[in-house]
């Protein structure tokens, strides 16, 4: 079989040594295995023998052995590993060696051949081999890790991993999706903005249906009959009880009878009720030298027992209260030593009324006094700017006669109002809870807050001994912030137990990582066979295995109606039985990459429209870039000699730098797959701009697909193309001949895609567009805490793409000659304000002659994508004839003879299309399909790099030819390796416990973008890295290309010219001046700052928090207001016509590696700035990548020490998400004029990546160099009160 070559190395005998131990031989030889020969019977044939020997790599560490026996009709193939000069043989799991019933020789592309000498040793005597003997392993495994693993093995596996993965994510959103069962619900709590009359947001609870456990019962009946104890357990094993009754009654019993039953926590809960000081308790404590009393009269003020002068006192309330002495004085007197003025028996005696006259006869006598404000007090009014008068003296002379003169005291009050009403209402304010949360955070323990009833809230937090208690309670009066409704050092306070059956642990914490999944998700009641009600959005926090809580926020109006709908369906007082999960997004999602994954399958019988992918390579491609055919024009020239670069200027639509133009020409010409590396600022829109144009400028037919993760990349990049903007004069005239539409929701778009999209083009003409309705977005991950509430902009429906083209239309109408002038006025006027039917005549012409679409990579998965495509593309199928093609198909299937289907035929208008046979359907069959398959000529992919392989798949498997648009040194999808494993371990079945055993970080964190374009083998015609940036200022720049060095561009490069980069005029497109200066901070030649504070990070949850950093992010905000040429930058940007750009030229980002640090930033940063007058953006960086702002400042979190809960710190040496060089490329780069990092200095100049660099010490260096190191403890000037 084998033929020797004596001058081939692989003609010398090597020994290798194969370890093995008596799990190797249980697990080879179980019987599920299959194998022909058992363990011992394979070393017994091999041991000592010489035999030829296959080596190949079958992962980073592991190695395949394949050794041909011919005599056995097979071949054994060995899994092992390499240590200590060791081949250790695994057979358990995915490591599984096998004997193989077939002799498969590997290509020798990916493996090597030896002719090896094979001894088997057991572990137990592995000592007894001479090192010297070994080194013939050592050799030989390193030359086969070096190998590149067989890219069959790799898309096999691939294919596999993900089609399980979306298994199991379908599973997974089956089991959250199951209804919880309901008891009862209360009444929804709503709170108000402080104008007290519009709603901020609805609470709902509901009471779910638990078992309890018989245990439980037991329990509290031993507590009843024991200690006396009244207890109830809930379903979470919860129980309220006071201190004494939880140490000398709970834990003893537990101790005695339940102790292999039961267990308590440790954390004790403490639930305070809180509420806000009322007027007279904040203007009692501002005073506390004075005494006197205050009493809230509705809108009213009234204080008495003044002992300093009224005038200076009250000079104090306007001062500190706003509030404005009146002319509502009262005279109050008071009756001693009687219990109550209405029965008293000085009633009867003197024939006194109150009030007004009683209803007794005319010759009877009666005595008239004032109504009692209570049983004891007249109180009347007076004015003090006179004496008072006679008749309240003779008042209080009358009362003194008849009550007893020593009975009878007065005094007067002074009544204070204002004109601010707010200054009454006794709720908390956003921005009196604002501040009480800052403070609450403070202390060094974790307090949860909650809605309370009325103008209540709680406060919940957990101690383990009464010491503890006393201290976090004295913490949090200490703030002096709020009142306490009763104190839990009071004997009768019942704090909240908790309890576990030691057999449900395990079941509470399914349910209690479930309601973490559906953190922020939408529940809904069904209220008919296929309608539904939303109730809000899961609490997670606020919820247990007993009560469910949920949250309608009312900001925006898509939230009003949902919350209106609510409060309508709420007040019927329906019977809820059950609540569920409303996860349609996430199960659509799913199915959509389902159906992109089984397109690949070889085995794909479907002969449904779209079931197979338009470009059949991509089978290969998607997982071996290799696979893709090379540009042959450009295998064996350079692209820069050719003649397409030499004239690109000449027909480019806009100006692109040599980076650019070749990427775009590789692009142009390549015939199934291009990859284009755009690092930031490299001008990846403009690219895409570009390539767009010239497709449609070679061929207007062309149908291009420009797909993207996100609705803003989409945006931006119509945007740029079609705005005409510092486009080519010369070809500008021609921009009409690209049509671009967006598919998709319209709600999610930005503003400036919304005019592309078909929805507003609808509105326009007065139509309501029924017949599509995309899926709602996927829910799962998405974590509302880190939402940032956008500024509201109405629409615009004549901003849409139809008028805009009718608008370059008539800029184009020129009359040369008088004879027309009159007549292409009137077409000009028609044009730029058309009637409806010119409207609708434009829009057929443009639906007919549209070219590009935009779309997420998600909507293509859509049914509704089809839709809106054959409505385009296909304008004579209507949604009627769709129905009648799928009624025939249904007929061809089931019953062929069918006379219905020559009818529907008939009906439906295809004529055109060959009547089939009734017994030979194929033809008709594959003719249908062709008409309603989706095809695009090129399919345009951005920020591919944060997309999985299905993801990739969705839009891609559209299109005759793929772009591809990324970087893999930015952010790769989120995934999670832990999460990963568990979800292929939940489908149960043993090819996906293998599989798990693929997953590591190295694959959750190496994006398919990464893979493809690193692909050693790939073809570098197919693809490109454009090199220069023009987000930046350069200063900026030489901080982040320590990401690019490696690239083999050559690194990341400046293209702002150095004449206009610090050029004073902000108009100047290439101009990064901020004009800045402040002394000890900035100056107008500074881009990049390093504050340095010196702090300990804090755990919140699973999250990070640094609230120094916070405090840090107001004092450079401060600063920023403070500093010179300020003031000047902010105003400039109101010349701007645009809502939405001059929003974002005004805006500063605020961004932070952790979600709980930018609710911390929202909670306390962004009120801040506002009140200064400065908009901000913030959020997490995984949710910034792909955009930009002017000023960025970045909250790094991690530091040397961490906080622990009793207030000490501990050493820290984990930076968690900011060791990832991926995330930090992403922070830094998001800058155009002023990057500000806030962090400790010392701490990150020590952290490395995973290949051992430092990661953070080369920018800090380029900081230190170009821009400022600043202490946080040094800027004092302003505090952030100010």
């Amino acid at each position: 079989m084998f033929v020797e070559d004596i001058y081939n190395e692989a003609a010398t005998t090597k020994d290798i040594y194969l370890i093995y131990g008596s799990y190797t031989v249980d697990n080879f030889d179980k019987p599920q295995n299959n194998n022909a020969l058992k363990f011992l019977e394979i070393k017994e044939r091999l041991n000592n023998k010489e035999l030829h020997c296959f080596f190949s790599k079958k992962t980073d560490d592991e190695i395949f052995v394949i050794v041909p026996m011919e005599d056995m009709g097979g071949q054994v193939e060995f899994v092992v590993t390499y240590s200590n000069f060791f081949l250790e043989i695994k057979a358990k799991s995915r490591k599984k060696s096998r004997f193989n019933s077939n002799v498969v020789i590997p290509d020798l592309q990916y493996a090597f051949d030896q002719l090896c000498t094979i001894h088997f040793v057991e572990d137990t005597e592995k000592d007894c081999v001479s090192l010297r003997d070994l080194f013939t392993n050592e050799e030989l495994a390193k030359k086969a890790l070096k190998l590149e693993v067989a890219p069959v093995t790799q898309i096999e596996n691939q294919k596999e991993i993900w089609t399980k993965y979306i298994e199991a994510q379908n599973l997974i959103i089956s089991t959250l999706q199951k209804p919880y069962s309901c008891k009862t619900y209360y009444d929804p709590e709503i709170s108000y903005f402080e104008d007290g009359e519009t709603k901020r947001q609805i609470r709902f609870k509901v009471e779910l249906n638990t078992n309890k456990r018989t245990e439980y019962s037991d329990f509290e009946d031993e507590l009843k009959s024991q200690l006396n104890i009244e207890a109830s357990f809930d379903g979470d094993g919860c129980v309220q009880l006071t201190y004494d009754e939880i140490n000398r009654g709970l834990d003893s019993i537990i101790r005695k009878k339940f102790l292999s039953l039961l267990e308590r926590e440790k954390k004790i809960g403490c639930i305070l009720s809180i509420r806000p000081f009322n007027l007279e308790e904040r203007i009692t404590m501002m005073y506390p030298e004075h005494k006197f009393r205050v009493e809230q009269n509705g809108r009213f003020l009234l204080v008495s027992g003044i002992d300093s002068d009224i005038d200076e006192f009250s000079n104090s309330l306007a001062k500190d209260f706003n509030l404005i002495r009146t002319n509502r004085d009262y005279l109050e007197i008071h009756i001693k030593n009687v219990d109550n003025l209405f029965t008293s028996e000085h009633v009867d005696r003197y024939k006194i009324s109150f009030g007004r006259a009683a209803d007794k006869d005319s010759n009877q006598q009666e005595l008239i006094l004032p109504e009692p404000v209570n049983q004891t007090t007249f109180r009347v009014r007076v004015d003090l700017s006179k004496e008072i008068s006679e008749q309240h003296t003779m008042l209080q002379n009358i009362l003194a006669c008849i009550y007893g003169k020593e009975n009878v005291s007065r005094k007067i009050l002074y009544a204070f109002s204002s004109e601010d009403n707010n200054i009454f209402n006794n709720a908390f304010s956003t921005e009196n809870w604002n501040d009480i949360y800052r403070d609450l955070y403070a202390l060094d323990f974790d307090i949860t807050y909650g809605e309370g009833s009325g103008n209540t809230r709680t406060l919940y937090f957990e101690f383990e001994t009464l010491e503890e208690l006393e201290t976090m309670y004295q913490s949090i009066s200490d703030t002096n912030k709020f009142c306490v409704i009763k104190s839990p050092l009071d004997s009768d306070f019942k704090f909240k137990v908790k309890t576990n059956l030691l057999a449900q642990k395990s079941q509470k914490e399914i349910f209690r990582e479930n309601l973490r999944k559906l953190n922020g998700v939408d529940f809904s009641v069904k209220v008919g066979d296929y309608e539904y009600v939303t109730i809000g959005k899961l609490v997670e926090k606020d919820s247990t295995m007993s009560q469910l809580v949920f949250r309608l926020p009312c900001f925006y109006d898509s939230d009003k109606k949902i919350a209106e709908s609510f409060l309508k369906f709420i007040n019927m007082r329906p019977n809820i039985r059950e609540v569920s999960a409303n996860l349609a997004g996430d199960r659509a999602k799913a199915k959509w990459l389902k159906d992109a994954m089984h397109k690949l399958s070889d085995n794909n019988p479907s002969n449904e429209p779209n079931g197979k992918p338009v470009n059949d390579k991509i089978k290969e491609f998607i997982f071996d870039s290799s696979k893709a055919t090379p540009t042959s024009r450009y295998e064996f020239y350079d692209i820069e000699k050719c003649e397409e670069f030499i004239n690109f200027d000449k027909t480019s639509i806009l100006s692109l730098n040599d980076s650019q133009k070749k990427s775009v020409l590789r692009a142009l010409n390549a015939r199934d797959l291009c990859m284009l590396q755009g690092p930031p600022g490299t001008g990846k829109t403009t690219v895409i701009a570009e390539l767009i144009w010239q497709h449609i400028r070679t061929m207007q037919n062309s149908r291009i697909l420009l797909t993207s993760e996100t609705n803003l990349a989409v945006d931006n990049a119509l945007e740029k193309l079609m705005n005409g903007k510092n486009a080519n004069p010369d070809m500008a005239r021609y921009l009409t001949l690209i049509k671009p539409l967006r598919f998709g929701k319209s709600a999610k778009f930005e503003e400036e895609g919304k005019r592309y999209s078909i929805e507003r083009i609808m509105e326009w003409l007065g139509k309501v567009d029924e017949n599509v309705s995309y899926e709602d977005e996927p829910m799962l991950g998405e974590n509302e805490d880190d939402a940032e509430e956008e500024e509201l902009i109405p629409n615009s429906v004549n901003d849409n793409v139809v008028q805009y083209w009718m608008n370059r239309i008539a800029d184009c109408s020129h009359a040369n000659n008088d004879r027309y002038s009159d007549i292409l006025k009137d077409w000009v006027v028609e044009l730029s304000m058309p009637s409806n039917e010119t409207r609708q005549y434009f829009t057929d012409k443009f639906f007919k002659y549209a070219n590009v679409i935009g779309s997420t990579c998600s909507s293509t998965g859509s049914g509704s994508f089809a839709k809106e495509y054959n409505r385009i593309f296909n304008s004579n199928i209507t949604y009627e004839i769709l129905k009648d093609i799928k009624e025939i198909q249904f007929l061809m299937d089931n019953r062929p003879s069918s006379p219905k289907i020559s009818r529907l035929i008939e009906s439906a208008g295809l004529d055109y299309v060959e009547t089939p046979a009734a017994d030979n359907f194929k033809n008709f069959k594959e003719a249908i399909n062709n008409l309603l398959t989706i095809r695009f000529d090129t399919v345009i992919m951005d920020e591919a790099s944060k997309a999985t392989p299905p993801e990739l798949l969705m839009p891609l498997c559209f299109g005759r030819k793929s772009i591809i648009i990324g970087d893999h040194r930015q952010l790769p999808p989120m995934l999670y390796d832990k999460d990963f494993k568990e979800a292929l371990l939940s489908l149960g079945d043993k090819k996906s416990a293998d599989l798990s055993e693929l997953i590591d970080k190295d694959f959750t964190e190496t994006s398919q973008f990464k893979r493809l374009i690193l692909n050693p083998k790939v073809s570098p015609t197919i693809k490109s890295t454009f090199n220069t940036q023009y987000r930046m200022h350069k200063d900026i720049n030489d901080v982040i290309k320590q990401f690019y060095e490696d690239d083999e561009s050559g690194g990341l490069e400046c293209g702002l010219s150095s004449e206009y980069m610090d050029s004073s005029d902000l108009d100047n497109p290439e101009s990064r001046y901020h004009g800045f200066s402040h002394e000890g901070f900035i100056n107008d030649r500074v881009h990049t700052i390093w504050v340095n504070v010196n702090a300990p990070e804090s755990s919140d949850g699973s999250s990070k928090v640094n609230l120094t950093e916070v405090e840090a992010m107001k004092r450079v905000i401060a600063y920023l207001k403070h500093s010179h040429g300020f003031n000047e930058y902010m105003k400039h940007w109101d010349t701007l016509k645009s809502d939405t750009k001059r929003r974002q030229e005004k805006e500063i980002g605020l961004i932070s590696f952790y979600g709980k640090q930018v609710n911390n930033i929202k909670l306390n940063v962004k009120p801040f700035a506002q009140k200064l007058g400065i908009p901000v953006k913030l959020n997490t960086v995984d949710k910034f990548q792909g955009m930009e702002r002017n000023i960025i400042i970045v909250s790094t979190v991690r530091s040397d020490r961490a906080l622990k809960a009793d207030g000490t710190n501990r050493k820290n040496g984990d930076p968690g998400f900011a060791k990832s060089p991926e995330r930090l490329n992403v922070a830094l780069s998001r800058a155009r004029r002023l990057l500000i990092v806030i962090g400790n200095i010392e701490f990150f100049s020590g952290i490395k990546d995973r290949e051992g660099k430092p990661l953070y010490l080369n920018a800090i260096n380029e900081i230190r160099k170009t821009g400022r190191i600043i202490e946080f403890d040094d800027l004092k000037m302003y505090t952030s009160n100010e």
